[in-house]
């Protein structure tokens, strides 16, 4: 593993050297030297600063090629320096690059990204120049939504060799993580079609997979490798398949994966005998022996080891190759119980490590030897090969084999009984032991400051960039576009002047609107008053005619039938009167005569009186037929006061229409959101034609995007006006005042209502106001600012399972934390609102609060007023409440914004059934980022 790491590191470090032009002294010729003496005397006489900005770099790069670092930098700063001065941003980037360069040829990173930092800088001042000239030529030409100059592909790459460059930096230090973050960078920029830098993609993909195997992240280093080894079978080169071959074989072993391993080199063996490579496909059945070792299978393993020992030595060059072959087949034999041809193989390949004066090698070979011998009881010999192997490690002076040559030593002289000489080693042990966990710690702690100091020089230089660089561009590109921003100020100017004009005779049309709405409803209103007031005294007087007209009916009926008895009596009583008569005129004809004029005179009499009670009949008749007469004209004004009430409503309908219409004027767009490309949903439901909710959405120039759900006293006519009142108040607030903090909108928003409807102390007659939620998102950051008067709104943010812990600490109830499966929780914040209105009230605060949430792509929020949670539906006829309304908002959350708006009709019409009429007006919105 280590022999991987070291070529690891190497590897990379070769290909970041090639990349350098400073070449060494050796290598050069005195024509360098006397290009030097030529650029030198050129400076001498030159006055351009941009002509000495170039042959300050030329002549860096001569200093570079004979060694003489010292004189490279200081010309390397001049160049810097006129660069800077004459904008040759070109010559600027250059001069860095290749200061950053000979930073890493001296070790000193913190410097060497500097520069290549500055180098960037460099490319994107040069970038923004072409920019600002671009964007004033397409202002000249009147190019309306003007864009960035696209970068070219050029720069793009440009751009991606830095990342390379810093990559290298970082890997050369051994901070992996952050060489894998430039290096994918840099691949991202390579593989873009634009442009199209398809091999230096690819080198990029191996400077990935190194890093990912230095980093042990084998899984990650294993899918790149595999990409790899596609790639270059379809280029057929046999050079890097065989490199990528031999890497999955190191992955492989690392991750403990030993039929992967034989796979692979099985695979490399084939592709060596393909190409007549002996001397790589014997390396191949080396990776092949030890991964059967790995295995177990030491029978398998000592054959394939033999084998290689067995194979002419000059395939190799030398006998050096050998020497690891003999070890390994030593240790075969040792774990299949063959000591004795162990010791034979691991003799050998003792003498042969000596031979070429390798002592750290032969120090191995000699302590495995010690171990064996140890552990045949043969002290003699394992005390010689541990004294062998401890002046070997010593001769070294690896820690590492020092430490395994004590610890041998120490086991076998207590094994003999010498516990003094024993204790001896063992002390050099535990010092070697504690010298090397002691370095360790202290290797990681210089890697832990290595790190802090080069990311500090990133911090520092994008600091500076934004708080010094950023400026100088600004100045820069404001100073170039001065002539035509004034042309264009003054053009704003006279636009503005004439949308002030505008703006103000709206308003006014508006107020002469609202105030002849407001007159006309008043009038309207006496009208109904009065009418209803007649309507009521008429059905009340018809009422009584109709009883009086009934009684008389009744009273001509029992007089006629009075009558008619009369009539009938008294014909009975001349029918018997006569009879009697009849029978009496023989007998009293005196009688008769004097019962005759009797008769006579009470015939008179009755008759008069019969004509005075027909005449009396005759007048109540005529009484009746008067009542009757009166009856019908007092039907006919009913009828009459109807149709003018009717035509009245009809009016008062007409102007509460033509209201609703002037509030829909008055309120913004509902499709205003769509152009930030939310998903968004308002269900939007007034009680009656015209509503005392409303909305009001609104943008600055400064990115703000400010949403508000309103909730005014009363509804219908009322509450339309309050809720105009309360649109005109927002745009006057923050469109034309520019107050932007949400609290201190309320806190104005309320002063202003309190003046409007003359809410002068808390004893004031006229209690009317406002419940509202108010957002502003700040669109470049994404954090959202709300304020709120009673009515709280509802945030919906998605998290992972390892956030758990962090986001339960401000849960208001466990339930608003949901479990979504997948490693994903939902998580429900209420955004909390004062409790008091907009308007007088008996408990307020001096001003309204304001709480920030950071919003991440994907989470939502919703305002509502309280119409919805009001609702009386349901079983037993009881309010939705707001719990109900949370276990909705969090049970249709991943669902779109359109068919969450359905859901929330759906719900709202199925609570109320057909028993409940809407309560309140409703206003829901609903936004996802």
């Amino acid at each position: 593993m280590r022999t991987l790491v070291t070529y690891c590191r190497m590897a990379l470090l070769a290909v970041a050297l090639l990349s350098i032009p400073i070449m060494a002294e050796a290598q050069m010729g005195s024509s360098v030297t006397r290009e030097r003496d030529s650029l030198i005397n050129l400076i001498s006489r030159e006055t351009s600063e941009s002509r000495l900005a170039v042959l300050n770099y030329q002549l860096a790069e001569k200093y570079g090629a004979l060694g003489q670092y010292p004189k490279l930098m200081d010309a390397v700063d001049k160049a810097v320096s006129y660069s800077n001065t004459c904008k040759d941003y070109n010559t600027l980037y250059k001069s860095h690059m290749l200061a950053g360069q000979y930073y890493v040829m001296a070790d000193d990173a913190a410097n060497a990204i500097q520069r290549y930092l500055s180098a960037r800088g460099a490319l994107e001042k040069k970038y923004n120049d072409a920019n600002d000239a671009y964007k004033k030529e397409q202002a000249e030409r009147d190019v309306k939504d003007i864009k960035d100059l696209p970068k070219t592909a050029a720069d793009e790459e440009t751009d991606a060799d830095i990342s390379v460059k810093i990559g290298m930096v970082y890997f050369n230090r051994g901070h992996y993580l952050h060489a894998i973050d430039n290096f994918n960078d840099a691949h991202e920029k390579y593989e873009d079609p634009k442009v199209g830098a398809h091999e230096k993609a690819v080198n990029m993909k191996r400077h990935l997979a190194i890093s990912y195997f230095m980093l042990e992240d084998h899984d990650t280093a294993l899918d790149l490798y595999e990409e790899l080894l596609e790639e270059y079978k379809n280029r057929g080169d046999w050079e890097n398949i065989r490199m990528v071959y031999q890497r999955l074989n190191d992955i492989s072993i690392a991750k403990k994966d030993y039929d992967k391993a034989l796979e692979y080199n099985r695979a490399l063996y084939n592709e060596c005998i393909a190409h007549n490579n002996v001397r790589e496909s014997l390396n191949a059945l080396n990776n092949v022996a030890y991964a059967y070792c790995c295995l177990g299978d030491y029978d398998k393993a000592a054959k394939y080891y033999q084998q290689l020992i067995d194979t002419d030595p000059k395939v190799f060059g030398d006998e050096r190759f050998m020497a690891g072959n003999y070890t390994n087949l030593g240790l075969c034999y040792q774990n299949l119980g063959d000591i004795d041809n162990a010791i034979e193989s691991l003799k050998t390949a003792a003498d042969l490590r000596k031979k070429y004066s390798q002592p750290l090698e032969c120090s191995t070979v000699e302590n495995i030897i010690a171990r064996i011998y140890l552990q045949k009881q043969d002290l003699q010999s394992a005390g010689y090969y541990a004294d062998l192997a401890t002046k070997n490690a010593e001769s070294s002076g690896d820690a590492k084999a020092m430490q395994a040559a004590y610890q041998t030593y120490n086991d076998v002289l207590r094994a003999q009984g010498n516990y003094e000489g024993a204790l001896g080693y063992y002390q050099k042990y535990l010092s070697i032991r504690d010298s090397a966990y002691t370095n360790d710690v202290l290797n990681k702690q210089r890697l832990s400051d290595d790190l802090k100091d080069l990311t500090k020089v990133e911090t520092d230089y994008q600091q500076g960039l934004s708080d010094q660089a950023l400026k100088e561009r600004e100045t820069e590109r404001l100073n170039m576009l001065v002539e035509a921003r004034e042309a264009e100020l003054k053009d704003i100017r006279q636009r503005l002047e004439l949308e002030d004009q505008r703006r103000k005779e709206e308003d006014l049309r508006r107020e002469m609107d609202l105030q002849r709405i407001k007159s006309e409803a008043e009038r309207l209103r006496l009208i109904n008053e009065q009418q209803e007031q007649q309507y009521q005294l008429n059905e009340q007087q018809r009422k009584l005619t109709e009883e009086e007209n009934a009684r008389l009916i009744q009273q001509q009926e029992n007089d006629r039938l009075k009558a008619d008895q009369e009539k009938q009596e008294r014909q009975l009583r001349e029918q018997q009167l006569e009879a009697k008569n009849a029978k009496l005129g023989l007998y009293l004809a005196l009688v008769a005569v004097v019962g005759a004029l009797a008769f006579i005179i009470l015939v008179r009499k009755k008759n008069s009186r019969l004509k005075a009670q027909q005449a009396e009949i005759a007048a109540k008749n005529e009484a009746l037929q008067m009542k009757n007469d009166e009856i019908v004209s007092i039907n006919q004004e009913i009828t009459k006061q109807k149709a003018v009430i009717e035509e009245a409503n009809k009016q008062m309908t007409d102007s509460i229409v033509y209201a609703k219409r002037i509030q829909t004027a008055v309120a913004p767009n509902p499709e205003f959101l769509a152009k930030y490309n939310y998903d968004f949903f308002m269900f939007f439901r007034p009680r009656d034609i015209v509503s005392g909710d409303y909305y009001w959405f609104y943008s600055d120039k400064q990115d703000h995007l400010f949403i508000v759900a309103a909730d005014c006293t009363g509804h219908g006519v009322p509450g339309a006006f309050m809720s105009m009142l309360g649109v005109s108040l927002f745009n006057k607030i923050v469109a034309e005042r520019q107050i932007l903090q949400p609290n201190l909108i309320l806190n104005e928003m309320r002063k202003e209502v309190k003046t409007a409807l003359h809410q002068d102390s808390i004893n004031s007659s006229q209690k009317d106001g406002m419940d509202l939620s108010l957002v502003r998102i700040d669109l470049d950051t994404m954090v959202m600012h709300y304020a709120a008067a009673n009515n709280c709104g509802y945030l919906m943010q998605h998290y992972d399972e390892s956030e758990r812990e962090e986001i339960s600490k401000d849960l208001a109830k466990p339930e608003h934390l949901r479990d979504l499966g997948n490693g994903q929780l939902l998580k429900l914040t209420i955004m909390p609102a004062d409790p008091m209105p907009i308007g007088v009230y008996l408990r307020e605060k001096e001003s309204f609060s304001m709480t920030s949430y950071q919003l991440r792509p994907g989470d939502s929020f919703y305002l509502t007023s309280d119409g919805y949670v009001d609702q009386f539906g349901g079983k037993y006829g009881r309010k939705f409440l707001s719990r109900n309304f949370i276990k909705l908002l969090m049970d249709i959350n991943d669902k779109p914004m359109a068919e969450q708006e359905q859901i929330l009709i759906d719900t709202h019409e199925k609570w109320r059934g057909l028993e409940y009429d809407q309560l309140d007006d409703i206003i829901v919105i609903g936004v996802r980022v």
